[in-house]
């Protein structure tokens, strides 16, 4: 089970006004039901070939959340119907949008289809430090080209042909995946990352855990490396979570301390569960 959250210290709102930056036009429709729980990448936006553009496929309002404020996971609290109706949704902005002005966009536009209330609170939990073991760091520095690239819309297909030693599929540019895989005593995650910051390790190892990691290591860098632990669990005295600790040290040369971690939170207040009609 998850750590129960601590002491509220900081509750502040955003504001929702509809009327504000809006997208020239937008359309929220149901998704085929027999595509399930199928994700599918988000086409366009800025920064990509397709700037004015955004198509989000198959996608809970729950996830939505994630592109409209930046919080995801037990970081969003609200009713659990959020995660189960999925939707399509486009959209076009006038050409030149800031990512910025689009993120606003996002936002009017769930508040005014789904009629979303939101606000954020600050709270404090039991969490982890990301720091460099005793033996120090064992990462390989990204190449100039991948950390180019990194900030640049993707090019061809996200894997090569070639497999790595143990039958994963290799990167073929920037970025990281971690597949559930079957081992002898469970499920476990071999993660792989191309030029990739340490922050986003700590993130995703902090879903598994149900604990904010945050990275202490002072290593800003892009990093190249592959992590292979047990899948976490949201129980702590589950061996699986215990494992994950155990593998960055041995894999990686990096340790978790226990820390109390301030956490932002996004509350859902209410929301329709069907959008108003296009």
């Amino acid at each position: 089970m998850q750590f129960a959250l601590l002491t509220v210290f900081c509750v502040s709102a955003f504001g929702q006004t509809v009327g504000g930056p809006a997208f020239e036009a937008a359309t929220i429709k149901v998704s085929d039901p027999n595509l399930g729980d199928r994700g599918f990448p988000v086409r366009g936006g800025p920064g990509t070939a397709d700037p004015d553009r955004v198509a989000y496929s198959n996608i809970s309002l729950r996830s939505m959340l994630y592109y409209a404020y930046g919080f995801a996971g037990r970081e969003i609290v609200g009713p659990s119907w959020l995660g189960s109706g999925r939707f399509d949704i486009a959209a076009t902005a006038a050409p030149g949008t800031t990512k910025e002005q689009f993120t606003l966009m996002l936002r009017n536009l769930l508040a005014e289809r789904f009629h979303l209330v939101v606000h954020r609170e600050s709270k404090e939990e039991q969490g982890f430090n990301l720091v460099i073991g005793k033996n120090g760091p064992k990462l390989k520095q990204a190449s100039d080209a991948d950390v180019e690239a990194v900030g640049k819309p993707p090019a061809g297909p996200p894997f090569e042909a070639a497999m790595d030693s143990k039958g994963y599929p290799q990167l073929a540019r920037p970025g990281m995946i971690y597949p559930s895989v079957p081992g002898s005593d469970g499920h476990a995650i071999h993660l792989t990352a191309r030029a990739q910051k340490l922050a986003d390790l700590a993130r995703i190892l902090g879903g598994q855990m149900g604990h904010t990691i945050i990275d202490k290591t002072g290593l800003n860098g892009f990093y190249d490396f592959t992590l292979e632990f047990a899948m976490g669990t949201l129980d702590v005295t589950n061996s699986y979570a215990r494992e994950i600790p155990d593998a960055l040290e041995q894999q990686l040369g990096l340790k978790m301390e226990p820390t109390k971690v301030s956490v932002e939170l996004l509350v859902v207040d209410s929301a329709d569960k069907v959008p108003t009609e296009n």
